[in-house]
């Protein structure tokens, strides 16, 4: 059978479009057939009985068959949505002008579709010929059933692309968990120390943990979630570990909990893991395809039709193919710090271009209109002879809220409280063009013996240009009052009043960042005033990342302390990584192979 070449076009398309050509070709055949019956009828002479002649007069040849179906509209090379069209044998001859209208407002001057609303004239169709005399080029292939339109470069809008908004991956195809389901995870560990400048040398006592899930009803069902610890030098050699059930709210990304549950908090609160009942905004768990942060953006101007490679840390995090015209990149997926962030674009001819930058994460801000919260109620855990029991004469209520209120401005209030003890709070963040302010407040109290304590943290972060390159500075300011006291904490400590620290951060060649802080504690009574100075370098090659830091502490009338610190870490997997380690305090180094959730 002979196969003839197949069309750029048709390569790059849905497989649903080979679906839309048998039915075309499906309806031309039938087209054609009835366009045929008609012409053998009209091209037979039929008589009267009474005179015998053609009361028809010449013979006619039929009008061709109109028929419609929706078509996919494709924009820069994407598919932007579906349109009414009327279709003959000879192709698309109009599209419903409404719908279309909807389909191109994101893409053109406001001046461009100023003259598409006048050419379609309130009209429910609106022919191909008329959009054309508009500046748009209009073409349909016969072959994907698409309608392609390219916009003039001078009259097209700047294209937004967001990376982790609504173009990022879902869990649309992922397989469903089944209706019962369990699993367990076994991890096995024994050191054995070679050399050791104080303690015994050989083996450690063999340690084992056991952790594991169970789940009925699917997603939206019920969990278990639990641990088991085996220590052999242990006095009680077996012990139990946290075990919480949970249900998710999967569309509202809300997690309902009992059990053993690490408290959630925002400020100066205390963190404790309690025996309880918490409610909790989990995105990152439920939806973590989701962004719930204000997070970075950037912006390129493309001269030809290309393709374009996003690189963010070394990681390339989109490919797509773009035609000419100024493109809005949202939601790059930057982490905390100094991120490295490529776009490689490719013409058809080869020649590239390389936009590099260097962008920094703002504050911790909250999307707007996204709403964070936590509450729990229990009893705080705690361990005697190596058992978890829990202190029941301290029941402990918790709760947090943290609020959007623009992409530049997040606010939020926090409360605690025992029968002994209370801690309210404050915290917000804003984005300027000055640079970002962060502020946090906690006010602590309770009954007789417990003075009211105030704390106050401020912090500054400015972002400052110079070429291609961004450099962060950040200031703090932290202050505890002398009776300043977290819930649980019924004899406050608060050796240093007031603290100031300074943080400066760039990156330095390719895939390398440099740092550098200052902190000077101020001291309360008899405790000595401290300053200490740190200076970091790390640079990556691939998956292997190397750091160095010196730290040098000083304390009034006392010897310095001088510390180097080296790390060298292999990335093996998304969810394991080696270590290599030294630290000059103790002059011993250390391998490690860590996986994801350990230390």
């Amino acid at each position: 059978m002979h196969h003839s070449p197949a069309s750029p076009l048709f390569v790059t398309r849905h497989r649903r479009a080979r679906t839309r050509a048998v039915l075309l070709a499906a309806a031309s055949v039938v087209c054609l057939a009835s366009a045929g019956v008609a012409l053998a009828t009209d091209a037979a002479p039929v008589k009267t009985a009474s005179t015998g002649e053609n009361p028809s007069g010449p013979p006619q040849t039929a009008p061709a068959r109109t028929f419609e179906m929706s078509v996919p509209v494709v924009i820069r090379n994407q598919i932007a949505g579906e349109v009414t069209a009327q279709l003959t044998t000879a192709g698309v001859q109009a599209v419903d002008a409404e719908r279309l209208i909807g389909i191109l407002t994101p893409f053109v001057s406001d001046a461009l579709m100023g003259r598409i609303v006048a050419i379609s004239g309130g009209k429910g169709m609106v022919s191909l010929t008329a959009l054309e005399q508009t500046g748009l080029e209009v073409t349909y292939d016969p072959l994907s059933i698409q309608l392609e339109i390219r916009i003039p470069k001078a009259e097209a809008r700047d294209l937004v692309i967001n990376l982790q908004g609504d173009n990022a991956p879902t869990d649309r195809g992922a397989i469903s968990p089944a209706r019962f389901s369990i699993a367990a995870n076994l991890f096995a560990s024994q050191a054995y120390v070679h050399e050791a400048s104080a303690g015994e040398t050989g083996f450690d006592p063999f340690q084992l943990e056991l952790s594991g899930y169970a789940n009925v009803f699917g997603k939206k069902g019920l969990y278990l979630a639990y641990q088991g610890f085996y220590a052999e030098d242990a006095p009680k050699t077996w012990r139990r570990g946290n075990v919480v059930a949970f249900h998710d709210d999967v569309d509202r990304a809300i997690r309902y909990s009992g059990g053993d549950i690490f408290t959630p908090g925002t400020g100066f609160q205390a963190l404790p893991t309690i025996g309880g009942l918490s409610i909790q905004r989990a995105y990152d768990e439920i939806q973590p395809f989701r962004n719930t942060r204000a997070s970075g953006r950037d912006r390129i101007t493309i001269e030809r039709p290309s393709n374009v490679e996003i690189i963010v840390n070394g990681a390339v995090v989109r490919r797509i193919r773009l035609d000419p015209g100024t493109y809005d990149f949202r939601d790059l997926p930057l982490a905390d710090g100094v991120n490295d962030v490529v776009f490689v674009v490719e013409d058809d001819q080869g020649r590239r271009e390389v936009f590099e930058r260097s962008l920094i994460l703002e504050q911790d801000l909250l999307a707007e209109g996204v709403l964070d919260f936590g509450l729990t109620f229990g009893a705080p855990q705690r361990t005697t002879d190596g058992s978890i029991d829990y202190d029941t004469e301290a029941l402990l209520g918790s709760g947090y809220i943290r609020y959007g209120v623009t992409n530049n401005l997040t606010l939020g209030a926090n409360a605690q409280a025992n029968d002994q003890q209370y801690l309210v709070g404050l915290d917000g963040g804003i984005a300027t063009a000055i640079g970002s302010f962060s502020a946090l407040a906690g006010l602590s109290g309770g009954g007789p013996g417990l003075d009211d304590g105030l704390a106050i943290s401020i912090g500054y972060t400015l972002d400052i240009e110079a070429g291609e390159t961004l450099r962060q500075l950040q200031l703090g300011f932290e202050h505890r009052s002398r009776d300043f006291a977290p819930v649980g904490t019924l004899l406050p400590s608060n050796p240093f009043e007031s603290e100031y620290t300074f943080r400066y951060q760039q990156a330095l060649w390719d895939s390398a960042a440099g740092s550098i802080s200052y902190r000077y504690s101020q001291g309360r009574d008899m405790v000595l005033d401290e300053q200490q100075l740190q200076v970091g370098v790390s640079q990556s090659f691939g998956n292997i990342i190397a750091f160095a830091s010196y730290q040098r502490t000083e304390r009034e009338n006392a010897e310095a302390e001088d510390t180097l610190y080296l790390t060298l870490t292999w990335l093996m997997s998304s969810r394991e990584n080696a270590r290599a380690r030294y630290d000059s305090r103790t002059d011993t180094p250390a391998l490690m192979r860590l996986s994801a959730g350990s230390a």
